[in-house]
């Protein structure tokens, strides 16, 4: 491992010394002028992917900067627009990162790609997840929903013994305005063979208050599992960080 570790330094060594980030060494926006240490690849190698700040991470994909703006302070300035959240540079579209000089296609889909692939891992734990409260399914639908930029229902099939074992998207809508159907709803539970379900959707403006709509539809729904002998346990708002749970609140009567 040491002996890899010390290689690709090397390497990245050798690669500096030909070109900095892209740009021409004669050029003021170049890095190579600064301590090594500084620099973002040398500085993961040397002390790990913990001591780089957002920014730096995110120079190291998009790899160059510009005449007279270097990777850093390019990706100081995205950051920065984000409100220094990955959870907002996320719901950042390829057009609007191409807003930026020196962000291409390429770029922006390097990037778009990233915070896709980070979803992608964090959707990985929402399976076999034991629900004991609402944060249990706050934290199981999160990952997929808090980056929407458009409101989505997703549905959790939970097992006899009050594990999550699967989690589907069963309606897209548009920005304020999504479709809860409790035929859906019922439909999914039989067809996967499963009693026991909880819903959640994002409010993409940020706001976690249930909508007069969102209340009589979940009603609707909790009334038509009854019938089906579907426990539905909980229907989560998700807005950002924040979430809010009817059953806590006990809106499912």
């Amino acid at each position: 491992m040491t002996l890899r570790l010390v290689t690709a330094k090397k390497d990245f060594e050798e690669q500096e010394e030909e070109c900095q980030s892209g740009i021409s060494p004669k050029d003021d926006s170049s890095l190579k002028s600064r301590n090594k240490e500084t620099l973002p690849r040398e500085k993961f190698l040397s002390s790990g992917a913990d001591a780089l700040s957002n920014a730096e991470l995110l120079a190291i994909l998009v790899g160059s900067g510009t005449p007279g703006q270097n990777v850093i302070e390019l990706c100081k300035e995205i950051m920065h627009d984000a409100e220094d959240k990955l959870g907002v540079l996320a719901k950042r579209d390829v057009n609007y990162l191409c807003r930026f000089k020196g962000i291409g296609p390429a770029k922006a889909l390097t990037i778009a790609a990233a915070m896709e692939l980070a979803t992608r891992r964090r959707k990985e734990t929402d399976t076999y997840k034991k629900v004991k409260s609402s944060i249990d399914l706050y934290q199981a639908f999160a990952p997929g929903l808090q980056d929407c930029t458009s409101e989505e229902v997703h549905l959790a099939m939970i097992d006899g013994a009050g594990n999550i074992r699967k989690i589907e998207c069963i309606s897209k809508g548009s920005f304020d305005c999504t479709l809860l159907d409790v035929r859906v709803v019922v439909s999914k539970a039989l067809l996967y063979g499963f009693t026991t379900v909880a819903l959640a959707h994002n409010h993409p403006g940020g706001s976690i208050t249930p909508s007069a709509a969102d209340i009589s539809s979940t009603l609707e729904i909790y009334r038509g599992c009854q019938l089906m002998r579907i426990r539905l346990i909980d229907h989560i708002i998700i807005a950002d960080n924040k979430y809010y749970s009817f059953s806590d609140n006990d809106k499912l009567e």
